[in-house]
């Protein structure tokens, strides 16, 4: 029996599990029996105390039920069963108190009160044990509850962040941006995104929450050390939450700037870029649970900020290369024309001394004409092509399109080159289909393709070598002129090189043969600007067949560019 006065408080150690009740009466199984209708019902753990406490205080007849989580200080619910005249809960003379026990663990007390020196009755101490167990494990679920809603709402304020950094490619936007998200995910009033400039961290621009005048005290050179380069360095959190007292930073920022809590993180990618610093949490302190969340933010941030730099950094060499693209077509074009005039007046002059040579003039001196004659040709043919790259380059070429047979401008290409081609004993044997074969193209320039497809298979294939030249229809209405040789073939690994400009192969022909690798270039440019392509089908010691394949004309234009004397060979 408890007498007044008496308190009995049952904080002995006790097993978790509630006792049998089955012993206790039927009214006391039935308000236990309760219990599990109550926490399912309840909104929150507000709910499931009250109506505990109510429950406990009905079950064991006393005018008050208290339930106290923590210690003092803690969360408090109190039940007035019946009301008593001025007396405060704490001052009533008979109670009971059980703790609440969860696997060893004390989470608060559960107590049962009498207004009047009257004794509980036997069986309380066990109803009040097996309350105990069902309010432990109630507190405990609805504070896994809570933390995990706490965690989904990270969670959905990390990805909202994320998102909102991730369209961005601008630096200096994302940078802004990162910084207004750190604020927000954290409920700050100030973050920064610091990146490192000429041996210190500065800020980005658009910090959030920096006046301008404040913006300047956001540098921190390596040099000087502190918290914020410690964090650089080593790539580990820090927090404070009474920054102007933290002996660890003797930079004064944050005393200067007003700032009292401070969470620092690294920006870290494939390297470390930068910090990421939030300063001045609303509500609360900042915990290691906000420095976790940043930290997964500013990897995120990270990924985004570096991606953002190698575009910009993409950015600006592109531009220096169009820039430098443009000042070499420049200098290009500048030395083309002026190069043309004395190299015309060189070759009209070596004409000149060669046709008005005196009889008796000498065989070396006829010689050394003969060679400044084709030498100027070479030059001649060199600026002239270096021109013509520069216009196909700078978009500047035009076509004079008319009507053409592709098999009367390979007539007319096979007739030039056959001179260079006796030179050399080769062969030049054209191949050409019955019908005509109706192109829309400009002539000069169409016959450039084919001069420099031919003159290649003249200047590589051996002595005494036969070239043959194809013309005719090809699939999906277009016309193919294919040129092959009995060269030295190109290998695999250099067939597309071959078509870039100024590039030769490196083998022994090459190297016996005069050429400055403009044509096919030249060759490829001329039939991408007429709708075509330049192909090449080679092996290693099997000769080249290049190729061009051309739109051809409809039907209407091909029966205007017809001729019926066109005859194959």
């Amino acid at each position: 029996m408890i007498e007044r006065d008496a308190v009995i408080a049952r904080e002995a150690e006790q097993a978790d599990a509630p006792p049998a009740v089955a012993s206790l009466g039927t009214a006391a199984a039935r308000h236990l029996g309760r219990m599990p209708r109550i926490i399912a019902a309840a909104d929150d753990l507000d709910g499931v105390l009250r109506r505990s406490a109510e429950l406990v205080a009905n079950a064991v007849r006393a005018d008050a039920a208290t339930i106290r989580l923590g210690g003092p200080g803690g969360v408090e619910v109190l039940h007035v069963r019946r009301p008593w005249a001025g007396q405060a809960a704490d001052a009533l003379s008979t109670r009971l108190t059980i703790p609440l026990l969860l696997r060893g663990r004390r989470l608060g007390t559960l107590t049962a009160l009498r207004a009047r020196a009257r004794p509980f009755p036997q069986t309380a101490d066990a109803l009040m044990r097996a309350f105990a167990g069902s309010i432990a494990m109630a507190v405990d679920n609805a504070r896994l509850f809570d933390a995990l809603q706490d965690r989904l709402a990270d969670v959905a304020r990390l990805a909202e962040a994320s998102e909102a950094i991730a369209a961005l490619a601008e630096l200096d936007a994302v940078g802004a941006q990162v910084a207004r998200q750190a604020a927000h995910l954290l409920g700050a009033d100030r973050a920064a995104v610091l990146t490192l400039e000429a041996g210190s961290l500065v800020a980005r621009p658009s910090p959030h929450g920096y006046r301008p005048n404040q913006v300047r005290r956001l540098s921190f050179p390596l040099a000087q050390g502190g918290v914020c380069v410690q964090v650089f360095e080593t790539a580990h959190p820090y927090i404070t939450n009474d920054a102007p007292a933290d002996r660890r930073d003797g930079s004064e920022t944050a005393r200067v700037l007003g700032e009292r809590a401070l969470l620092m993180v690294p920006l870290r990618a494939t390297r470390v870029l930068g910090v990421l610093r939030v300063a001045n949490k609303t509500q609360g302190l900042f915990t290691r649970q906000d420095a976790r969340l940043l930290g997964v933010f500013a990897a995120q941030a990270a990924v985004a900020l570096e991606n953002a730099m190698l575009y910009e950094e993409a950015v600006s060499e592109r531009e220096q290369l169009k820039e430098l693209e443009r000042l070499k077509s420049q200098f290009l074009s500048l030395v083309s024309h002026e190069l043309r005039t004395p190299l015309a007046s060189i070759k009209a002059s070596a004409e000149v001394l060669l046709s008005t040579a005196p009889v008796d003039v000498s065989e070396t001196h006829r010689r050394l004409l003969r060679n400044v004659d084709r030498s100027s040709d070479r030059l001649t043919a060199l600026v002239t092509d270096l021109l013509d790259l520069v216009r196909l380059e700078g978009g500047r070429l035009e076509l004079h399109r008319d009507l053409l047979d592709l098999r009367h401008i390979a007539e007319d290409a096979v007739a030039t080159v056959r001179p260079l081609a006796d030179e050399r004993g080769q062969t030049i044997r054209l191949s050409s289909s019955s019908r005509p074969c109706t192109v829309d193209g400009d002539r000069r320039r169409l016959e450039q393709i084919v001069l420099n497809l031919l003159t290649n298979a003249v200047r590589y294939g051996p002595s005494g070598s036969t070239i043959l030249l194809r013309v005719g229809p090809a699939p999906a209405g277009s016309v193919r002129l294919s040129v092959h040789d009995d060269g030295p073939g190109i290998p695999p690994s250099e067939q597309r090189a071959i078509f870039e400009r100024f590039y030769r192969l490196d083998n022994e022909p090459t190297r016996r043969t005069t050429g400055t690798g403009l044509g096919l270039p030249i060759a490829h440019a001329l039939a991408e600007l007429h709708g075509g392509r330049v192909g090449l089908d080679s092996r290693t010691g099997r000769g080249a067949t290049f190729f061009v394949v051309l739109p051809e004309a409809s039907g209407q234009s091909r029966a205007a560019g017809s001729d019926p004397d066109a005859r194959g060979r």
